[in-house]
């Protein structure tokens, strides 16, 4: 059996739904092809829409918001009811599929379960006998996990991050976890697992964490994890694990041999092309499965595009979401602008931490004069009253026009009020403009004016 389409998307995740959603709202006929269970891809379903939901459901039942407010009257090891844990995931997984399925309705979209191979630049092979034929093709097959030689998963006593969001193991509890990865990711879960009373070690080669954050940002975030008892192991390299009963046996570089009760290993990923058959069109990739692309996200064959994680850097679904739409725009001829510039970054540890633009160690590094201003979540009335007193906003300005550079926070709503000054950054915005500017009150937005004031107090000293 064969059928055409003008687009055939391999993957469903954020840029190949987007893709496809984009194409299907210019009435072209499209193709969306992935497992059935993958519908949404990793982001839907075992990456950051779980994450973000466990982790969630992690503060609300692990009252953590209550223990900043009342932290003599929080239990040491909080009692976690693990079905709501998982119900609450799975509710939110459930919803969004629903409403990826809803936006498609109306649209020349069909969604076509299975693994396709290319035949030719314009052709593809699905399991099951079916060729799907196509104007364009679009690669968008995300990541895995990437296997350590050293560490055989069995998805129970050692887990890989998709394992963790597996409707077996959501909410799972330990007394101990070992972390290998001190990336994103593996903070992410680090943090989640603490705040459940879980004592958890961190292990990585890397010397610093996550090099980068802003310096006093990435402080502050190894002060909040070590004061709730998660223990780094930096610049240690793991060579392999193996499991003794209900144990976990690390085996470290260093000759160190660590017992957990479980471990997490959260390096790095690799791409879902190798089974593609990308040699039959004359399309390589590199050592990690990653395709290299131009400014649309057309690769070296000219029918066929890639989008998202495959493409790497910055492999964010808000990213992917942007390239999966350049991609179907440019094929199609539809004018469409993408900047790869000063893109924001949320990092949902506990706190959180949201970022975007330059720090001061690249300012200082190419000698452009800057001045700093802080607002400390203390300060801020709104701060008081949700517990966050910990939590700050740093903006950092060139000297000369006062123009806003950086923006780096950490603590209650980072990842929400960093657009504003991303917003503002984009538009050229100085100091004196969000000094002037007028934030209701009492809110974690009013931050930014007075870290602007405070750095127009600094200037004018």
């Amino acid at each position: 059996m064969s059928e055409r389409f003008d687009l055939a998307v391999v993957g469903s995740g954020p840029a190949g739904f987007n893709a496809a959603l984009t194409a299907g709202r210019m009435g072209r006929r499209v193709a969306i092809i992935d497992r059935e269970e993958m519908f949404g891809g990793v982001a839907l379903r075992r990456g950051g829409i779980p994450s973000k939901a466990l982790r969630e459901a992690v503060l609300n039942v692990s009252g953590y918001q209550r223990s900043l407010f009342y932290p003599g009257n929080a239990p040491a090891v909080p009692v976690i009811d693990r079905q709501q844990l998982g119900d609450q995931v799975r509710e939110v997984v459930r919803r969004e599929v629903a409403e990826a399925s809803r936006k498609l309705e109306g649209l020349d979209v069909t969604f076509l379960p299975g693994l396709a191979r290319f035949r030719d630049a314009n052709t593809l092979d699905m399991e099951g006998g079916t060729t799907i034929s196509a104007g364009f093709i679009l690669i968008a097959c995300g990541t895995r996990s990437y296997s350590h030689p050293g560490i055989p998963i069995d998805h129970d006593r050692m887990m890989n991050v998709d394992s963790i969001t597996s409707e077996d193991l959501i909410g799972e509890i330990s007394p101990t976890l070992a972390v290998v990865g001190a990336g994103v990711i593996g903070l992410e879960y680090a943090a989640m697992a603490s705040v459940l009373g879980t004592k958890v070690t961190v292990i990585d080669p890397r010397a610093e964490l996550l090099p980068f954050l802003d310096r006093e940002i990435a402080a502050h975030l190894r002060e909040h994890l070590t004061g709730r008892g998660v223990e780094f192991l930096l610049g240690e390299q793991i060579i392999g694990a193996n499991r003794e009963n209900d144990k976990v046996i690390i085996r470290l570089e260093n000759g160190q041999r660590l017992t957990c009760d479980r471990l997490l290993h959260a390096g790095h990923r690799v791409a879902n092309t190798d089974g593609l058959d990308l040699e039959t069109i004359g399309l390589s990739t590199d050592e990690r499965g990653l395709i290299a692309v131009d400014s649309q996200f057309r690769t070296a064959v000219a029918t066929v595009y890639a989008a998202g994680d495959i493409v790497g850097f910055p492999a964010l679904a808000s990213t992917s979401v942007e390239q999966g739409r350049v991609a179907a725009s440019h094929m199609f001829g539809v004018p469409c602008g993408y900047k790869l510039t000063s893109l924001p970054t949320g990092i949902y540890t506990i706190p959180e931490i949201g970022m975007v633009g330059m720090t001061e160690d690249q300012l200082a590094s190419e000698g452009i004069a800057y001045a700093v201003g802080i607002a400390r979540f203390s300060e801020l009335v709104r701060g008081q009253i949700i517990g966050d007193h910990t939590g700050m906003l740093k903006l950092i300005f060139e000297t000369k026009h006062h123009t806003l550079l950086g923006v780096h926070v950490i603590g209650t709503s980072a990842t929400e009020i960093l657009h504003i000054g991303h917003v503002t950054m984009m538009l050229g915005g100085t100091m004196e403009f969000l000094s002037d500017a007028v934030f209701n009150f009492p809110t974690m937005a009013e931050a930014y004016k007075v870290a602007a004031a405070d750095a127009l107090g600094r200037i004018l000293k």
